[in-house]
């Protein structure tokens, strides 16, 4: 399959045994030629993910207890959100 950006694509429903065909499909050869799609998460960024962590450890929840409340980070969400928007 010919390189068309992911918003480009359709999205055609699943047919058993085919391959996928959705803009979120991404092929190791689109992942391998560019490498704009690669966010490195700041010092601070990585900090507030492992603050949150501690966190949840300290608190001693089971992962699947875990809720968007039990995890706080300050500014990471909106600079993730804004990646996937313009990306």
């Amino acid at each position: 399959m010919p390189y068309a950006p992911r918003a480009m694509r359709d999205r055609q429903s699943a047919v058993p045994m085919q391959p996928a065909i959705d803009p979120a499909a991404w092929m190791p050869d689109e992942l391998a030629a560019k490498d704009d799609w690669i966010y490195e998460l700041s010092g601070n960024e990585r900090e507030q993910i492992v603050a949150a962590v501690d966190g949840i450890e300290k608190r001693g929840l089971d992962i699947k207890n875990i809720r968007k409340d039990d995890f706080r980070l300050a500014g990471l969400p909106m600079i993730l959100r804004d990646f996937v928007t313009n990306f």
